[in-house]
């Protein structure tokens, strides 16, 4: 092999590597981008006749197709006046889940999914307290 050969060989090799190297923030940020963010806030309620505890899905960053919450592995319904555990939430709006009468748990754990893919875990006191 000449020297001219092996010279163009390295400079090839060279680039390369720089080129591999300049995509890698490129690819970070295209994974961030492909996660939705959104705040998960708790609120309590107290009515005449009513009271209760709710946690609220509020600004995701991208639309959630089919958001369900477990609550301590248990369903919430949504606070519609239908009975449905999964909901379609388009991107920067949001919309409130009811828990049972007396469910409430500091320690329970809240899962957000979208469809079969988990998209936030965290424990029920560790979530915001809201005003209704």
């Amino acid at each position: 092999m000449s020297s001219l050969e092996t010279q163009t060989l390295i400079v090839a090799a060279v680039g390369f590597i720089l080129t591999a190297i300049g995509f890698i923030p490129l690819y970070a940020d295209w994974l961030s981008r492909r996660k939705v963010s959104f705040s998960l806030l708790r609120f309590h309620t107290v009515t005449d006749n009513d009271d209760y505890w709710g946690i609220r899905i509020v600004h995701p960053t991208k639309a959630i197709e089919k958001c369900s919450v477990t609550y301590d592995g248990r369903k919430l319904n949504f606070m519609d006046s239908k009975l449905r555990y999964e909901k379609f939430i388009g991107a920067m709006s949001g919309d409130n889940l009811v828990l049972s009468r007396g469910a409430q748990k500091d320690d329970a754990k809240v899962v957000v999914w979208d469809g079969n893919k988990i998209i936030l875990k965290k424990k029920f006191i560790e979530l915001p307290t809201v005003d209704e």
